[in-house]
């Protein structure tokens, strides 16, 4: 887990925000807006991101309407260098209501100019802060295709452990792959 030095209630896991570097801008998690449509589009249309979506082209797998509200079920967190979007996570809740303990990170995609800088750390971060100090939520789960090594050295990094797995579950090329089932749990005193 990670700290953050002022006080819980004035923080927001939009906050976090990572000095500039000699090569890069600061990076900014915030929430989207409906002008990042188009932006989200290109980040998911990317054959490489895309792939490791395994959604249709064309085909986004998150869809901007507007801000989220309390009645949402799934929230969208984006990473931003300037005005340029590096990489997105999607949390959902689940409505069922003796499940609403329960999230599930549906999404985590890294633009390729992006990669290697740490971004879906951040995003995990802030996804994760969300899910802990405002949503409330004991066990968050999700599914990860079984040669995605940067995203499984990610997920447990952050706690996430192997609970199953699923066979040929997904088409992303021209063969079928397993995908593992993960989560985390978070113990009653955390």
């Amino acid at each position: 887990m990670y700290a953050y030095s002022e006080p819980l209630a004035t923080v927001s896991p939009l906050s976090i925000q990572s000095p500039a570097s000699s090569k890069h801008s600061p990076l900014t998690v915030r929430w989207p807006e409906t002008a990042d449509s188009k932006a989200l589009d290109t980040l998911f249309a990317a054959p490489k991101v895309l792939f490791w979506t395994v959604e249709l082209p064309g085909n986004p797998p998150v869809k901007l309407q507007s801000q989220p509200s309390p009645s949402d079920e799934g929230y969208i967190l984006l990473a931003c260098e300037d005005s340029t979007i590096a990489g997105a996570i999607y949390l959902s809740v689940c409505p069922a209501a003796q499940k609403r303990h329960v999230g599930s990170i549906g999404l985590l995609a890294i633009g390729l100019e992006h990669r290697s800088q740490e971004i879906g750390v951040k995003l995990m971060k802030s996804a994760l802060y969300l899910a802990d100090h405002w949503l409330h939520l004991k066990r968050l789960q999700l599914a990860v295709l079984a040669d995605n090594d940067v995203a499984l050295k990610v997920f447990r990094r952050f706690g996430f452990g192997e609970e199953g797995g699923l066979q040929d579950c997904a088409l992303p090329g021209d063969d079928h792959v397993d995908a593992i089932l993960m989560s985390r749990v978070k113990a009653d005193h955390d």
